[in-house]
């Protein structure tokens, strides 16, 4: 695949990759709207998250369909992949995150604990852990919650690691940004969005971390 691509996403759920220095390529097959997708590290896979309750790893440069990883009852949030790629987790409506091989497209764990859908799944640099937020709980797992950060009072939009693994930082509604240890779950500050309760356009929707994790920058 060339080394500069470009893609999209529809709501008739259909995938467009526009490689920079040749034709796109087109990826049908989806009967409901395609709500995120991403590559894997290496560029090896694409794979788009949407309403249809399936994961499917597209290969970006022949627009093929190698595997079909199918499990979740409710539609596919978000999508994400380690470091390695070696795994796949995915984030659904059903209020569980599933973590697959990338290579067999075999399901390797169930992790439930959300009392709502999961919006958003990330792993930590290291591939060792993975965060995810739903719109009432933030959580860290390793297959079974090592811990369940609490303190929120909206819903949590976005879930972070700093490069550095020692420090999660969520995004929430409750026009906060709270910063964590990902091994104890213990909050260690709390950033302040906006002064004026209930004000929903400084809602915090997204986050980073700066490279040296010194700083978080929220967007609203």
């Amino acid at each position: 695949m060339p080394a500069l691509s470009l893609i999209s996403k529809t709501y008739e759920g259909i995938l467009a990759i526009y490689p920079l220095e040749s034709t796109a390529i087109t990826l049908e097959g989806r009967s409901n709207t395609v709500y995120a997708v991403i590559f894997s590290p290496g560029g090896k896979l694409v794979a788009p998250a949407s309403g249809d309750q399936a994961v499917k790893l597209w290969d970006p440069a022949t627009g093929s369909l190698p595997k079909m990883l199918s499990g979740h009852p409710g539609p596919v949030e978000v999508i994400t992949f380690p470091p390695d790629s070696k795994l796949v987790a995915s984030a659904s409506g059903d209020r569980t995150v599933m973590l697959w091989d990338s290579t067999t497209g075999s399901s390797l764990q169930v992790l439930e604990g959300h009392s709502s859908v999961v919006r958003t799944v990330i792993f930590s640099p290291n591939g060792k852990l993975a965060a995810s937020a739903s719109d009432y709980q933030t959580d860290s797992t390793t297959g079974s919650p090592l811990q369940i950060p609490e303190g929120h009072s909206g819903g949590v939009n976005a879930v972070i690691f700093s490069l550095s693994g020692k420090l999660v930082a969520s995004a929430s509604r409750d026009q906060t940004v709270r910063l964590w240890d990902p091994t104890t779950g213990s909050l260690l500050q709390t950033l302040e969005i906006c002064s004026d309760p209930g004000t929903e356009a400084y809602t915090s929707l997204s986050i980073a971390f700066s490279p040296d994790s010194k700083l978080v920058a929220s967007a609203s």
